[in-house]
């Protein structure tokens, strides 16, 4: 009797399980077409979002958290092929939103930040075969670096191939707060300097405008955001999460930052799900920012 006694409780568990599952089952339904009609009901300026990704160096062989292999990095690009993404160029977002004109279903452009050569030797062959238009964002006095900078005549032929060169400052450092002992005068001109000089010396160089501008680390405030609108730069890109919407503030502009140590699952996850799904991909990153 005693046996028998559990095997009905266990039944009756078992049961009640399988109901739970199916009433989660229903709810989630339900919610999936909540989620659909609210959707609908988006103004026009928060649908089809354009995702934003950034890289830094694409490798063989990953040394840093902020390395993606080559292997990696090409799986990523034909994941967005195979799935029927939209490559916009950094051009493209602005003039949508000075139209207002919706971005295309899927849209997603691709940057990287630094300029270091791998971005010549690696990254941009896979740009070619995939012919995705993306933006490298090069702080200039990497230019030439012995140990891993491009070179100008590398940038030339990127430029022919179909990519674009914006800039990232001059020597890369942190605009939205001064160094130790740093006087307000010598802040101000440290500001001019990788605003400005870098702006020139990669028009003067390359014959060509550079109308974006990406923030070293993702740093700034609202003191030098209006800098580098003095300093003509027409959209600037932070760092944060992928998702950008025509609403948006051209000048504060997001980018998410692809680690090396993400997964498919994850990778994907920022191009399909909205940021505050990907909270764990991005408790990486912050600490990752930590050790950079």
């Amino acid at each position: 009797n005693i046996e028998l006694h559990q095997k009905n409780a266990l039944l009756e568990d078992s049961q009640k399980k399988i109901s739970d599952l199916y009433s989660w089952q229903s709810r989630a339904a339900d919610l999936e077409s909540e989620v659909a009609s609210l959707e609908r009901k988006l103004p026009p300026h928060k649908k089809n979002p354009c995702y934003i990704l950034c890289y830094h160096r694409v490798i063989p062989e990953p040394k840093a958290i902020y390395d993606n292999s080559v292997a990696d990095f090409e799986n990523q690009m034909k994941y967005l092929v195979d799935n029927n993404y939209n490559f916009v160029s950094l051009g493209d977002i602005v003039r949508h939103m000075d139209s207002q004109t919706p971005f295309p279903y899927k849209a997603v452009t691709i940057t990287f930040d630094d300029g270091d050569e791998s971005g010549y030797k690696y990254t941009f062959p896979i740009m070619k075969k995939y012919n995705i238009p993306a933006t490298f964002f090069v702080y200039t006095d990497c230019i030439e670096m012995e140990v891993r900078g491009m070179k100008w005549y590398q940038m030339r032929e990127m430029l022919a191939g179909g990519c674009h060169i914006e800039s990232h400052s001059r020597m890369h450092s942190n605009l939205a707060k001064r160094v130790a002992s740093e006087t307000e005068d010598a802040y101000l001109h440290r500001l001019d300097v990788e605003l400005k000089e870098s702006k020139k010396l990669l028009e003067d160089r390359l014959k060509r405008k550079i109308a974006y501008f990406a923030y070293p680390y993702g740093a700034f405030n609202s003191f030098v955001e209006r800098k580098a609108i003095e300093a003509g730069y027409e959209s600037m890109f932070t760092v944060g999460g992928s998702r950008n919407y025509l609403g948006d503030n051209r000048y504060r502009l997001s980018r998410q930052t692809i680690l090396g140590t993400y997964t498919m699952k994850e990778f994907a996850s920022f191009v399909t799900s909205p940021d505050a799904a990907a909270a764990k991909p991005k408790e990486k990153q912050a600490k990752a920012a930590e050790k950079k």
